[in-house]
């Protein structure tokens, strides 16, 4: 569950929130809006709001981040994949393992990107019998804490989550996106 989520689920308004958590109205009610980024929040007021939900710092920011997850989540696979397409397979691994891309990206906090690129990469040494890149094992063994899909899937997911369709294009799912609990099953079906 993601922090709109709980909110939506728990009943919480801005005013509810301000009220018990002592933050100011204007201040909640920009992060409920998203008009403020919660990564800019004095550890105080972060320490108050996560208090008034009942979760630890943790779990806040945990759900803040998968927020907007799938909102993103199409935005970057199109420009990774047309990045592949343009480059080609090899020219695309030359440039990222080349970088400290995946590590910059770790490094931000920006998990889906990172981890999406480092499925990408994964996968294309895979089909290119080419060994992994132990810079990054690390970062393997972590992953999304809930899935990730395209838009497409996602739709089908909010229909019915048992839908025959739905379970087999998570079967098709490219085991190296699916390891990070994302669900990506073609990245050359780009327009």
């Amino acid at each position: 569950m993601d922090f709109f989520e709980r909110l939506k689920k728990d009943k919480w308004t801005a005013y509810r929130l301000s009220k018990q958590s002592g933050v100011p109205l204007t201040t909640v009610n920009d992060l409920v809006t998203r008009k403020t980024d919660p990564y800019k929040l004095t550890l105080q007021t972060s320490f108050k709001l996560a208090s008034a939900l009942q979760i630890s710092l943790d779990e806040l920011y945990r759900e803040i981040s998968e927020a907007d997850l799938n909102s993103s989540y199409d935005v970057l696979r199109s420009d990774i994949c047309h990045a592949l397409k343009d480059r080609g397979d090899l020219d695309f691994l030359e440039e990222i393992l080349g970088s400290k891309k995946i590590e910059n990206l770790y490094a931000h906090r920006s998990y889906i990107h990172c981890y999406y690129l480092l499925g990408m990469v994964d996968y294309l040494c895979r089909i290119h019998d080419l060994p992994l890149s132990s810079d990054y094992d690390e970062i393997r063994q972590r992953k999304l804490h809930r899935m990730v899909y395209p838009s497409s899937m996602l739709l089908l997911k909010n229909l019915d989550e048992k839908s025959p369709e739905l379970l087999e294009l998570e079967k098709q799912a490219i085991p190296e996106f699916a390891h990070f609990n994302i669900y990506e099953g073609n990245v050359r079906n780009v327009v």
